[in-house]
């Protein structure tokens, strides 16, 4: 049977150390002058600044390549602004709104490939991966469309996420569209420069 096309981002499933995975999440900002939305699932990075209180830090959604800091896990109901209810599964680009985000060092997380270039297999485990699909999520349901790359796995240390084993969920199965588990190879927290 054929895997269901169906992205979800990066869902958080356990940590690579084996250590217990509570969804313990850290408060960030998306601040109204940064003009890309951001879906539930997506991977986000830091900005190199903050919220005006300096009390959380400032992500943006990942593009292929970059760093990521984290997963959006969870948006932030915005009370001052009864308007932004109506959109509360997601963060609409130029608006001011606060998240959760799991920091990405030592989690686990299930993520599809995208179905461009064949697909993934066993012999592809232990290699690097990034992000084929970034563009918008689903603003219905709030959903991440982010996918990893199925064509180009490779050994080059610049590349961003490491699969580890394939999805063993059920109906899951080595082929386009399967799901399979990464961990960070790079992160904003293992960069050897600060974010600016």
């Amino acid at each position: 049977m054929a895997n269901i096309d169906a992205a979800n981002g990066f869902q958080v499933v356990g940590t690579l150390d084996g250590s217990d995975y509570h969804g313990k999440a850290q408060k960030c900002s998306f601040l109204a002058a940064t003009g890309t939305a951001c879906f539930i699932g997506d991977v986000v990075k830091l900005t190199g600044t903050g919220s005006a209180d300096a009390t959380s830090p400032e992500v943006t959604q990942c593009a292929a390549g970059d760093r990521p800091y984290g997963v959006l896990v969870s948006l932030d109901p915005n009370f001052a602004d009864e308007g932004s209810l109506s959109s509360a599964n997601y963060r609409v680009a130029s608006t001011l709104r606060t998240g959760r985000v799991i920091p990405m060092d030592g989690l686990l997380c299930s993520v599809q490939e995208d179905s461009v270039g064949g697909s993934m297999s066993r012999l592809d485990i232990g290699m690097n991966v990034d992000i084929a699909t970034v563009g918008s999520g689903n603003t219905v349901t709030g959903a991440s469309a982010m996918e990893i790359q199925s064509a180009s796995p490779a050994t080059s240390n610049t590349v961003v996420f490491r699969l580890v084993e394939l999805d063993a969920s059920t109906g899951n199965a080595v082929g386009t569209n399967a799901r399979w588990i990464v961990t960070s190879n790079l992160t904003n927290l293992n960069n050897t420069t600060g974010v600016s």
